[in-house]
């Protein structure tokens, strides 16, 4: 059923996954015997990096995405450059995001997720 095909009828159940890209929706059964349903819809998440130096380090975050993403590096955007960071996410439960910290580089790194 697309998007735009969902019934008119009470709903009684909404869900999301913290990122946005999971949703699972269900609705009342009716007065005459029908079943409620179940409504779900998934997006590929495109979760965003945030960067910010503590002292001689940097903390990268992401909000925790629905699917399994890991952290690269390159010094110059070269795409066959990309390497995985071996370093091991902490979760922030208060905040719903992966963080980890890394020593600063010497000069420019970037930095990105890639979905594994």
């Amino acid at each position: 059923m697309s998007a735009n095909a969902v019934p008119n009828a009470p709903w009684v159940s909404i869900a999301s996954s913290a990122d946005g890209s999971k949703l699972v929706a269900a609705t009342s059964p009716t007065y005459y015997g029908n079943p409620g349903q179940i409504y779900t819809l998934q997006t590929t998440p495109t979760p965003t990096l945030n960067i910010s130096r503590d002292g001689n380090n940097l903390v990268i975050s992401w909000i925790i995405p629905s699917m399994s993403f890991g952290l690269q590096q390159n010094p110059d955007l070269n795409p066959t450059k990309w390497t995985n960071l071996s370093v091991v996410p902490v979760l922030d439960p208060t905040k719903l995001q992966h963080r980890v910290t890394i020593p600063a580089p010497i000069g420019t790194m970037f930095y990105r997720l890639k979905a594994s």
